[in-house]
């Protein structure tokens, strides 16, 4: 896949980094939210009206989380049709509280 359109909360890389990991022939652009509320449509809709693809890249669980939220809008914006690919965490529960955290802990992971 060539060309891939990538759109980060919280990333920690730059589209240097990123390129030089999978080779040459992969171009990224990398729109690093700083805020969600409101996102910015419009930088994502001009970079995603080019390839028709996105990679949206997230710290928690892709499952119901910002990823979803981003691509289920920008379906609803485009008269396009989109290729997505959302990349996030484990499906594991995220503790909000310190006691919560060391529960999650001592559960065993079955492979």
């Amino acid at each position: 896949i060539q060309n891939h359109r990538a759109l980060g909360f919280g990333c920690a890389f730059k589209g240097k980094d990123v390129n030089n990991t999978i080779g040459s022939d992969f171009k990224v652009e990398i729109i690093a939210l700083t805020k969600i509320n409101p996102i910015d449509y419009d930088d994502i809709i001009k970079s995603v009206s080019i390839t028709k693809k996105i990679a949206v890249i997230e710290e928690g669980s892709k499952i119901g989380g910002i990823s979803s939220e981003i691509i289920s809008t920008l379906v609803e914006k485009v008269d396009f049709k989109i290729q997505s690919l959302k990349i996030g965490s484990l499906p594991v529960p995220i503790a909000s509280v310190k006691s919560l955290e060391n529960q999650i802990k001592k559960l065993k992971v079955i492979k």
